[in-house]
């Protein structure tokens, strides 16, 4: 693989770019990005952190900058839609506000495009991150970040309606997709965000998201990031937690050729509550890779982490979960479980989960698991002359129970339960 040749590639779209945008430190940010992308490197398997997964695939393909669509397109079947909310619509990654609806009277919403010279302090928070974070993904992704949004939330607001940030994807064969969102959640405040992700049509794509969630004093953030991708994605998201906070953070991975998620969450001060879950389900040759690093920088706050894995055909599934607990942070209680169902011989999981623990005041747990069905909970349902596809439903639908009965919105657990379902109904017509 010409490695080289590849980022030629990137960096002449990147260097003829024409930012959009009234601020100069757009500008400013694109060329710097430009000379960190240039110095940095693409990974191999022969990096730690990118082991098992390969990115060749996605390096052999050209994707080019997306363009704005001009065709009317219907899109209430991606839509989560049965309950009050504000959305937002963005088509192959930029922004379209024929199709959003939202009127948030109590909390900010501001385009990236529309910010000036007034907003620089925004602007540098919006894409700060610090050394040790980076990699070549969330480089590419500040050098052609022109569409994204900041979402604020002042101090102690309540936003009661949830705010739906809709990604239809692959409207454009070949299209590279690169949003940008910077979330703040004031003092006393709460929030909900769905980010629903989807694929518009069979075209080739890749979307590079990045999520910079901050989470003020005795804050409250429920996030759910739904991926129903076909092609190439790759997601990083980025948490700082302040004290007395409190995020619910799901994970939900339902389709795609290959999916990355790396997860850093930083818990920054005394009794903060994390929940990170994680929902994957995979099929055909596909990859799903998850890494979650959980930083515990204070005393006394709480993780807890739960992914789950079903996967089928050849698919293949990655997790490596690292929690990190500092000499300062005594009092911790950190969790961590990933377990996996195996639907056929040829499917694996790769699963590492890491404690790094430098204090000795602490509760920390990790484990992992991979199998198949319980074959005699499978018996014993079959003996009530239940048939055996809806006693595999049923296990399945038991096993991803934890995850789905923590989603307080009911549109999105149905759909879940949903996916669950055609998995196996797309198994049993493969096997057949």
């Amino acid at each position: 693989m010409d490695f080289k040749k590849v980022k030629d590639f990137y960096s002449k779209q990147i260097a003829e770019l024409k930012v959009t945008g009234n601020s100069f430190l757009i500008e400013e940010i694109k060329n710097s990005s430009l000379n960190e992308f240039n110095s940095a490197s693409f990974p191999s398997t022969k990096d730690e952190e990118w082991k098992y997964t390969d990115i060749t695939p996605l390096l052999q393909k050209e994707f080019f900058i997306a363009k704005k669509v001009k065709d009317k397109i219907n899109i209430e079947k991606f839509i989560f839609n049965n309950f009050p909310q504000n959305l937002i619509v963005f088509i192959d990654g930029i922004f379209s506000e024929e199709y959003s609806k939202y009127e948030p009277s109590n909390f900010q919403i501001k385009n990236l495009t529309s910010f000036t010279n007034d907003d620089i302090t925004f602007l540098q928070d919006y894409f700060d991150i610090s050394g040790s974070k980076k990699n070549i993904f969330t480089i590419m992704n500040a050098a052609f970040a022109g569409e994204g949004f900041f979402i604020y939330v002042p101090d102690n607001t309540n936003v009661e309606l949830p705010l739906q940030i809709l990604n239809i994807n692959g409207y454009s064969n070949n299209a590279l997709i690169t949003p940008r969102y910077f979330i703040y959640v004031g003092k006393n405040s709460s929030l909900k965000i769905i980010s629903n992700n989807r694929h518009f049509s069979d075209n080739s794509y890749f979307v590079n998201n990045y999520f910079d969630l901050r989470l003020a004093r005795n804050s409250h953030l429920d996030f759910y990031n739904i991926l129903n991708e076909n092609s190439f994605s790759y997601n990083f998201t980025n948490i700082l937690m302040e004290r007395e906070s409190n995020l619910n953070h799901f994970s939900i991975s339902l389709n795609g050729k290959f999916i990355r998620n790396d997860l850093t969450a930083e818990l920054n001060d005394e009794n903060i509550e994390c929940n990170l879950n994680g929902l994957y389900l995979s099929k055909s040759d596909n990859l799903v890779d998850n890494h979650t690093e959980v930083i515990h920088a204070k005393p006394n706050s709480n993780s807890n982490e739960i992914y789950k894995g079903i996967l089928t055909d050849k698919s293949h599934g990655v997790f490596n979960g690292k929690i990190i607990v500092a000499p300062q942070a005594q009092k911790t209680n950190a969790f961590q479980s990933n377990r996996n169902i195996l639907l056929s011989k040829d499917a694996k999981v790769d699963t590492k989960p890491q404690l790094e623990i430098f204090a000795d005041d602490v509760k920390c747990s990790h484990g992992a698991t991979v199998g198949s069905l319980d074959e005699n909970s499978k018996f014993y349902i079959k003996s009530r002359g239940i048939p055996e596809d809806i006693a595999n439903k049923m296990l399945l639908k038991a096993f991803a129970c934890e995850i789905i009965e923590k989603i307080e919105i009911k549109d999105i657990r149905k759909y879940l339960t949903s996916e669950i379902s055609n998995l196996l109904t797309e198994k049993k017509s493969l096997d057949n």
